[in-house]
Order: structure tokens, then C-alpha cells, then sequence
């Protein structure tokens, strides 16, 4: 028997099951089996592939672990339930799961599930469930009561109410689009809601409450996060609430942005809770692979509309926060307070702030020049007298109601700027920096070969060994920077553009990239074109194919592809 040897450099993302899903990934897509200490999971344990679906390596490209096992589940067409029980008592087994073009309209369903890996309502690959009058309850870990993965998928739920108890189980985990409306819900032992990635989540006229966190991890109400474990593109989450009750059952902060740009729009929703942080955005420790350490910040756009909000707002050197304080909205709390991120805030007339302690912001504007609008409390709002933008304060100290001031100061924002993920790009890769004098250095590439193999969005290289090797492509995507998803909930973004961060650090891709080894075009004046990038496309065309690959191997275990040529 075959099995699949992989590198110990994978790292689980924070939805995983028990095992790692590149490593089920890696198994499934060649065919083969793989050993844990546990036991062994063989290509006899997958089930057929959808009807229509091609097959590889004799195994379905989505049915790749029991972790997309279900008491029901649609992989195309829809199926209707109505006033049913559905209950599960088996480890990785959901209660509905909906993939590709299978979508599932539920009405007055009661879910329970029992063991790990469990979830309510789970959709991937862009599989779409739509609920109203739900009743859910899981008790195991990583258990979502609502919860999307790999490839994308949408959920949307209206009425009921879900409650979770495992470790690890939000009521929300989304690594697509999902929304709740009308919903009563409670997370026992972990969040409200984490959004990974480009994916989006939206609460309107619900009540939630959740706020914890997995060992090691930051406890929060709301996690906001890229993990690197390929389940969720690279990009902007977006988190909206309206008409809503939320409350923050942990010891910190209510939102926790690492390793991602992320939009948290809130409207009339009251936000309850002990805690005395609002938003923490900062690096972390890289332990669980969220990025490279001291590249891994938070970049946070924060906008309140008719909507109140307290507490502190923390940020370290390589994150920022971009507060819109908008009209009947108000902010309390102190802000940066250690000098180390870079805060900017605009309140529109009819908002308020009030600062419980002295804070710090790189760009300060306010819509109402007598200031009225700022309770100081004694406290002194200090900005930053070096950016052009705050020239129209011409460098002064002015004093502010109860006797606070609005001062100048010669802090220095660019550490944080320079640092941290520009607004609008993916984060840090993991790659390490090259160090260079200024001028554009070519990145040392290297040479893989093996079989091709494609299932969706996902690429992989599998060598004459058995090694699996994920891959990843330098294709150039637009990114936006609204406030808002566009319709379906979907953040805008991607990877990079070409030359702006593409190829990380400034760094140019070096010549000759393209496909089966072409090199790049001439011009008219003899000089060469900008080369081409290998894109998902190109993969596809030689699925299944011996492959020849020359790129960069990450720090992250994954490959990505600058030339690509088929070995005959």
C-alpha cells in the first residue's frame, strides 16, 4: 500500500479537524493513504465522486475526508427539508453539508450533534444553504453551529436559535459568506464569530454572545484572522451587524484583528460585555502559522454609523485602526495610549468622542471646529504634527471642553506605516526578506517535478516519493478598499498586484516566468515584455501531468509557481 509522506512544516489552521486538511488534501488528491499514530485512513474510506465530477486518483476532488461527511448531504441540485430532526452521535459528522452546486433550503429543522468536528449548518466549494426557524446545538469541539470552508460557501439563516459548547465552536466560523438574521445564539466556550480571510459575515436584529479562545490564542468576542493553511483566500474580511445585541463574554478584547485587513461596520447594535478593550489590532507569535512574526499586524477600518461603542482601542507598531465616527455615533475609550500603532480618525457632525485617557493618532480630523463634540475629561489628544494632512491645525495646542487639550506631537507613525500591511494587500506570506541596498534584487528560485494534480482553486505538486507539496500562483488581482462587500457579501482583494508587492519586498521575478518554459515576449524595440504570471488556469491545463516547476519554496511548506513545463 501506498501512502502519502508530507512535510512536518504544514500547519492546521484554527477550523481544522484533528488532523491537518492538507494533509487529508494531499492523500486524496493522488490517491493514496495515510499513516497516523492512531490508525491509518485508507482511499477505500472516501466516498464515490458526485455524478459528472471527474475522479483522481479514483477519489472524488471534494469528497477528501469525513470532515465533509454529513447526515445530509447535497452536492448538486437542492433538496428541500422541512419540520425534521437531524442528529449525529459520530466524530466529523455535520448535520447538513452543501458543496459545489448543491444547495439545501431548510425550514423548522431541529440539529443536534454530539462528537468533535460536528458543525450545524456547513457549506464549501460553493455550496449554498438557506435556513429560517432553526434550533442547533453542538457539544463538540470545532463544532460552528454555522460555518463555511474550503472553496467558499454560503449560509444564510433567519429565525431560530443556535447554541454551542465545544471548545473552538463560535456560533459563526466563516471562511465564505454567511448571515443571521432574527437569531438567538450563545457560544459556551469560544467566539461570537471569526471570519477568515476574504469571507465575510453579517448579524442583523440578533442577540449572540460568545467570547473565548483555544489555548494560546488572544480570548476574544470576535476574531478577525488569516490563517495560512489555504482554507480561506487572502484578503479583506468583513464584519457588519445592525439592530443587534452582541455580548462579549471575555476577559478581552471585543474585536481581535491579526494577520489580515479587515472592515467592521456597526449599526444600532449594542455592545455588551467586561471587558475593558474594544479592539486590539497586533501581530502574533506565528506559533499556529498566522503569517511571518513582525509581518503579521492588523490593518482595521472600524465604522460606526448611529451606533455607540466603549472601550480601549490597542494597537502595536506593525498594526493600525482607521476610525469613521459617523453621525449620532459615539466612541469611548483611550486610544493608543502606548504610541506604538498608527490611528486615524475622522467624526462627522452629531458624533461624539470622549477620551478616558491620553491618546495618540497619526491623522486627527473633525467635522466640528469648535471641538464641542470631544469630552476630555483632563485628557490630551495628541496628533501627529509631521503628517500633511493634520497642516490645517497648523501645529497648535488647543484646549478642549474640561480642560483637555488637542496637542501636537513629534511621535514618529512610520514604523507602523512602513511596517504593517498596506491597506488593500494580502498579508505577509512567511516568505523571509532578502536584504538588498535599495535596488530590486532577483529572488533564488528552485526546481521542483512530480504529478500535477487540481481540485478547484487548490494546486498541488505530488514527487516521485509521495511528497506533497501545495502550490500556489502570482496571479494579479485588483483590490479595493469600500467599506463595504460588494453584493453576495464578498470582500473585494486578492494577491498583490505585479510590482506592487507581488513578489514581496520590492523584489522583481526573474526572467523567463511562464508557461512551459517560454520566455517572455519581445517588443518591437527588441526589449523584452513584462513577463506573464502562471495563473490557476494554467494549472489546470496540465492536471494529471508529469510537471517540471521552478519557483520559490515558502518558509510555510507551500511552492510558488513562476515557470512551469511539461515533462514528456
Amino acid at each position: 500500500m501506498k501512502h502519502v509522506r508530507l512535510s512536518s512544516s504544514y500547519k492546521k489552521g484554527r477550523n481544522a479537524m484533528t488532523k491537518t486538511k492538507l494533509l487529508f488534501l494531499a492523500a486524496a488528491l493522488c490517491g493514496t493513504s495515510m499513516l497516523f499514530a492512531e490508525g491509518e485512513i485508507s482511499k477505500g474510506d472516501f466516498p464515490p465522486p458526485p455524478n459528472g465530477m471527474p475522479e483522481i486518483g479514483g477519489m472524488a476532488p471534494h469528497d477528501i475526508t469525513k470532515q465533509f461527511d454529513a447526515v445530509v448531504k447535497v452536492e448538486s441540485g437542492t433538496k428541500t427539508l422541512k419540520n425534521e430532526t437531524i442528529e449525529s452521535d459520530e466524530e466529523n459528522k455535520n448535520a447538513i453539508f452543501a458543496q459545489n452546486d448543491g444547495k439545501v433550503t431548510a425550514s423548522g429543522i431541529t440539529i443536534r450533534t454530539k462528537k468533535n468536528g460536528s458543525r450545524g449548518l456547513y457549506a464549501a466549494f460553493g455550496g449554498t444553504i438557506e435556513a429560517k426557524k432553526v434550533d442547533v446545538e453542538t457539544l463538540g469541539e470545532h463544532c460552528a453551529a454555522f460555518a463555511t470552508d474550503m472553496g467558499e460557501g454560503t449560509v444564510t439563516v433567519d429565525g431560530g436559535k443556535a447554541v454551542t459548547k465545544g471548545n473552538g465552536s463560535p456560533v459563526i466560523y466563516s471562511t465564505g459568506n454567511i448571515s443571521v438574521k432574527n437569531l438567538t445564539g450563545s457560544a459556551e466556550n469560544s467566539e461570537i464569530a471569526v471570519i477568515e480571510g476574504k469571507n465575510s459575515v453579517t448579524i442583523e436584529k440578533s442577540s449572540i454572545t460568545g467570547g473565548s479562545g483555544l489555548d494560546g490564542e488572544v480570548s476574544a468576542g470576535i476574531m478577525l484572522y488569516q490563517s495560512m493553511s489555504g482554507d480561506a483566500n487572502e484578503g479583506t474580511a468583513f464584519f457588519t451587524s445592525k439592530n443587534s445585541k452582541l455580548t462579549n463574554a471575555a476577559k478581552g478584547p471585543f474585536f481581535y484583528v491579526t494577520n489580515t485587513n479587515a472592515v467592521v461596520n456597526l449599526e444600532k447594535t449594542e455592545l455588551l460585555g467586561n471587558s475593558d478593550i474594544l479592539i486590539l489590532a497586533s501581530g502574533n507569535n506565528s506559533k499556529r502559522g498566522w503569517g511571518r512574526t513582525g509581518a503579521n499586524g492588523g490593518q482595521l477600518e472600524f465604522n460606526l454609523f448611529s451606533q455607540d461603542a466603549k472601550g480601549d482601542i490597542i494597537t502595536d507598531k506593525i498594526s493600525s485602526v482607521k476610525i469613521n465616527l459617523g453621525k449620532k455615533s459615539s466612541l469611548t475609550g483611550t486610544i493608543n495610549a502606548k504610541k506604538e500603532g498608527k490611528v486615524d480618525i475622522f467624526i462627522e457632525k452629531g458624533a461624539k468622542l470622549e477620551i478616558t485617557g491620553d491618546s495618540y493618532f497619526n491623522k486627527f480630523a473633525d467635522a466640528d471646529d469648535s471641538y464641542k463634540n470631544i469630552k476630555s475629561n483632563g485628557f490630551t489628544i495628541f496628533y501627529n504634527v509631521n503628517l500633511e494632512e493634520n497642516s490645517y491645525l497648523q501645529g497648535r495646542k488647543i484646549i478642549l471642553p474640561e480642560g483637555g487639550k488637542l496637542a501636537p506631537t513629534s511621535y514618529d507613525f512610520a514604523d507602523a506605516e512602513k511596517e504593517s500591511a498596506p491597506k488593500g494587500k494580502a498579508p505577509d506570506n512567511g516568505r523571509a526578506p532578502e536584504k538588498h541596498d535599495g535596488q530590486p534584487q532577483k529572488m533564488k528560485l528552485t526546481k521542483i517535478s512530480g504529478t500535477l494534480n487540481v481540485v478547484s482553486e487548490k494546486a498541488m505538486l505530488i514527487d516521485d516519493d509521495n511528497k506533497a507539496t501545495i502550490l500556489k500562483v502570482m496571479e494579479e488581482k485588483a483590490m479595493g478598499g469600500d467599506r463595504n462587500p460588494p453584493k453576495g457579501g464578498r470582500a473585494p482583494g486578492g494577491q498583490p498586484p505585479m510590482g506592487e508587492g507581488g513578489f514581496g519586498g520590492g523584489m522583481q521575478p526573474p526572467s523567463g516566468m511562464g508557461v512551459n518554459g517560454n520566455p517572455p515576449a519581445m517588443n518591437k524595440n527588441g526589449g523584452k515584455e513584462p513577463p506573464k504570471p502562471v495563473t490557476m488556469a494554467d494549472l489546470k491545463k496540465l492536471k494529471n501531468k508529469k510537471v517540471e516547476i521552478q519557483g520559490i519554496q515558502e518558509k510555510d511548506g507551500t511552492f510558488t509557481v513562476f515557470t512551469i513545463t511539461e515533462k514528456k
